[in-house]
């Protein structure tokens, strides 16, 4: 089998969700919460190990969640727990059987890490996935987007990545914002709309996500000096955005920087470190 890594970045992501809105409580709720705030060190120091245990005693209470929550504890070996690949794997499958959406995702990632051909429909990634996506897990849905407009793991279609990717950007993904926004701004899967495409910019962007903010840096024009405001806002966010080492804002700040007025670049400059600032602090 091959090493579960690629998609540890995406397992994190699922555990640390917030809880999806549920009718009644699931048993072991409770213990599985406690659990997950332990883990993720939410308004205590993390305890990989305190968590691990607490995650087994939800798990025994057959807390679906929590059942395939320990597929992660078995893939990292965090908290002490055996490092057991295969049954990581077991236990997202039976959390995902039963129901939890963040198994069902976790799943998807682990088998598309691992997966051969030909796929069976027990071992299809990309269909655990998109389970999981139907159920409303903002990740999910993202992610399904991005399978979409990237034709990774599934057939490229701007159509059907237009439209995961809005679910996920009402639930507040910043990534799925930015990805809406570019397609918007574009023309692809979805009626060419700019002024739609900036708010969803705007929106992730003013969230810390870099992506976006090189992209609201293009859109609003950063050579267009018939308005000056405009044109510092978007000299203001390439600069944030090359503050961070995003690749196509710096690339079009050494092709534009040459030309633009001294007193403009330095007035975006410090707009630019007030906003760094600030999204520091706030964090």
């Amino acid at each position: 089998m091959k090493p579960l890594l690629p998609y540890f970045a995406f397992l994190s992501l699922a555990l640390c969700t917030s809880p999806l809105p549920a009718k009644a409580s699931p048993p072991g709720e409770e213990i599985y919460q406690e659990a997950r705030r332990t883990l993720a060190g939410e308004g205590a120091p993390k305890d990989p190990q305190a968590a691990y245990e607490k995650m087994k005693a939800a798990a025994a209470l057959g807390n679906a969640d929590a059942i395939g929550t320990l597929g992660y504890f078995y893939s990292t070996g965090a908290g002490g727990a055996p490092k057991d690949e295969a049954q990581a794997i077991a236990q997202f499958r039976k959390g995902a059987e039963l129901g939890s959406a963040r198994a069902m995702y976790n799943l998807g990632r682990a088998l598309i890490a691992g997966q051969t051909q030909p796929i069976t429909p027990e071992e299809d990634g990309v269909a655990w996935v998109r389970k999981a996506a139907e159920t409303g897990l903002p990740v999910a849905m993202r992610e399904l987007a991005q399978f979409y407009f990237h034709g990774m793991n599934a057939p490229q279609d701007d159509k059907l990545a237009y439209t995961w990717g809005v679910k996920a950007a009402d639930a507040d993904d910043a990534d799925a914002q930015n990805l809406v926004g570019y397609l918007l701004s574009r023309g692809r899967g979805v009626k060419k709309d700019k002024a739609a495409a900036e708010q969803w910019l705007r929106k992730a962007a003013n969230a810390g996500n870099t992506k976006a903010q090189s992209n609201l840096g293009h859109l609003l024009g950063p050579t267009d000096g018939s308005d000056p405001k405009r044109q510092q806002e978007a000299i203001r966010w390439l600069l944030v955005a090359e503050s961070k080492r995003e690749v196509t804002a710096i690339k079009t700040l050494q092709e534009i920087r040459p030309a633009l007025p001294p007193e403009l670049v330095a007035a975006a400059q410090r707009d630019a470190s007030a906003l760094l600032l600030q999204q520091r602090v706030s964090r």
